[in-house]
């Protein structure tokens, strides 16, 4: 799909092009960082497979599913939030993908959805990262909880 978004994410990240928030790949998705990490830990669990919802991905959903709920677990694991919020819209992406976006008790705006929260945008559309030393130290905490809860990675990388 030329003009799938995160099919051209999938494509830079098979050819190593992660710019350093991609944690992992599994059989199915790739693990990443989102880059603004207004919430502390937002992972997104984008499939490799094109479509939009979870049946197009045919014989793969199982196992889907399977490694989405061992990111999940990993996340919660490492950024001990106090409730996940796991989405995946697709509004503006038709392409497989999981938000998983921890929330903690000091949220500017706790009982809204972080797409409620006009600063999350701001953040978001600004581009602004967290100094590198700490961008690592998230991806290295996730990257030793998908190890210990037991999803199966067929490669890593470094932050």
């Amino acid at each position: 799909m030329d003009e799938c978004g995160q099919c051209k994410a999938v494509a830079q990240w098979e050819a190593g092009e992660t710019n350093g928030m991609v944690v992992a790949r599994t059989s199915t998705g790739f693990v990443t960082l989102l880059s603004t990490q207004y919430y502390p830990g937002h992972t997104v669990f984008v499939s490799r497979q094109h479509g939009p919802e979870v049946f197009d991905l045919g014989d793969k959903q199982e196992a889907h599913l399977r490694e989405m709920g061992g990111v999940s677990e990993a996340v919660c694991r490492a950024f001990k939030p106090r409730k996940l919020n796991t989405a995946a819209l697709g509004n503006q992406s038709p392409h497989l993908h999981w938000s998983l976006i921890p929330r903690y008790e000091d949220d500017p705006q706790p009982l809204k959805s972080p797409w409620e929260d006009p600063a999350f945008w701001e953040a978001l559309y600004s581009g602004v990262r967290e100094p590198r030393e700490v961008e690592a130290e998230r991806f290295n905490r996730l990257l030793e909880e998908l190890h210990a809860v037991g999803v199966p990675l067929e490669q890593e990388w470094a932050p």
